[in-house]
This record gives C-alpha cells, structure tokens and sequence, in this order.
C-alpha cells in the first residue's frame, strides 16, 4: 500500500477538492472515529409551551362538524397522519398503517348549541389491545378481519347517501372501500373548506412551532461547530439527532449530506 507524506497529502487533498468539490475530499480523509454525543442544554428552553390541551381539540372538532354541516357533508374521515393528529391526537408516530386501516370518523350531529362531532374510531380487532392503549376504548368501533371496515363504519354515518369527505392523503384503496360500500354516496377528498381548518393556527400552535423551529436552530448550530474535515455523514447525523434529543425534542431526524463546493474559478 503505497503511503504519503505531509506535503503530498496536501497536495492530493487540493487536487481532489478543485476535481470533485468538498465531498471528495471529505470522502478521501475519512478516519473512522466515532462522535461523542453532542449535549444542548436546552431543557427549559420551551418550559412557557404547553401540550395542545383537550379543550383546543374538542375546538376544533366543533369547528369541522360545523364545516360538515355547512356544506351537506355525512362525515369526514382520515388516516393517522396530519390531519388525524390535528383533529385527535392520532399520529403516524403512535400508529404505523398498515393493510388493516384504523381511521378516524367525524360525523355532525344537531345540538342546541349548535353543530357537534361525534368521533369514532374505526379499530382492527387483532390489534385491539394495542390500540386501548392509545386511544379511548369507548371511541373505538372494532371490527373484525371477516367484514368488511367500509361497511362497518359506514353504520355511524347519519345519511349514507349524502357526501362522504375522506382526508387527501388517505390511501386509495381505503377510499375505494368506501365507494364500494356506499354506492350511492358521493366519496370525494376533502375541499379547500375542511384543509384550510389545519392552516389556521392557534397562539399555542404558534408557540409550539416557534420552539421547535429555535431549539432546531440551536442544535444546528452545537453540531456545526463540532465538524471537521474527515468526519462522516452517519456521524454528523448521530450527532445532530443527539443534539435534539437534548433539546428536548421527540421523534426528530435530520438528512444530512455533504455536497460538492467548486472553487469559482473551477466552475
């Protein structure tokens, strides 16, 4: 194996750098050590924030039945995703989909107050006791795997011949499901009217956003001072999930890529 000294190193260093950018060279003077984990001390740095409470959400599923009501609409449904987590606190990070769909139902009824949304919660039976554990038990409506989940939850529909609005990013086959189980419903994505509900947000929305966006800067900032040249993707991104977990934020990753930078004069 051929070695080389200070000088060439140097040297075959800049020549890698003006033919392939930084990347190349980063990529030629990899030691493989290991990156200790980067502490952020960041604990109270959203200590004001709180968690969105029971009474926001209970808010703003007041606001869709309202919604649904307003324009002749049977029930709104959603996979755990953005829109399940913003009207009930159910993620893609508590529930993973799968072929056996566990979907969210809203569906207005009439109170002298006004419009109310009665929420079910359309449960595979085989994993039920995963599922008590997450949600509300008497919110679930359990179905098992030899009948039809379409067919079932279209029982808490108040008109199963009226408009049936399904979230945009639900799976087609479960939006299929539903079009097959109520021939003569309308199953249609949901219009500007329910999407624009999300984009609304509430100071406590607001504060919490801000958190993370400042604690993320913060991070970004702890790890960047830590880097050099030779250091790996994978170690810079072990550091950077380190430095979030620190700041207190959960379920949080980070693409890390060292791109190619050319010298002006190579370009």
């Amino acid at each position: 194996m051929k070695g080389y000294g200070t000088n060439e190193v140097e040297v075959r260093g800049r020549s890698l750098y003006r033919r392939f950018g930084l990347s190349a060279l980063l990529a030629h003077s990899t030691p493989d050590v290991s990156s200790p984990p980067i502490e952020v001390r960041l604990e109270d740095h959203c200590a004001h924030t709180s968690p969105i409470d029971k009474f926001e959400y209970h808010h703003r599923q007041s606001a869709l039945a309202e919604k649904l009501v307003a324009l002749n609409a049977s029930a709104y449904i959603a996979e755990p995703g953005a829109s399940a987590s913003f009207f009930a606190n159910i993620s893609l990070t508590s529930w993973k989909l799968s072929e056996r769909p566990l979907l969210l139902i809203v569906t207005p009824s009439e109170a002298p107050e006004g419009p109310m949304a009665k929420i079910s919660v359309l449960t595979p039976k085989a994993k039920l006791h995963r599922s008590e554990c997450l949600l509300y038990p008497d919110l679930q409506n359990k179905w098992p795997e030899d009948v039809s989940p379409y067919k079932l939850a279209s029982d808490v529909f108040p008109d199963t011949t009226g408009t049936v609005f399904v979230d945009s990013s639900i799976r087609k086959f479960i939006s299929d499901g539903f079009e097959l189980a109520l021939p003569k419903a309308t199953v249609i994505s949901a219009p500007e009217e329910i999407t624009q509900l999300r984009e609304r947000k509430s100071s406590s929305e607001i504060e919490l956003l801000k958190c993370a966006n400042e604690a993320t800067v913060l991070a970004i900032r702890a790890v960047h001072k830590k880097l050099r040249i030779g250091i790996r993707e994978s170690e810079a991104r072990v550091m950077m999930a380190s430095a979030l977990a620190s700041s207190g934020l959960k379920n949080a990753g980070c693409l890390t890529l060292f791109g190619g930078l050319f010298p002006p004069h190579d370009l």
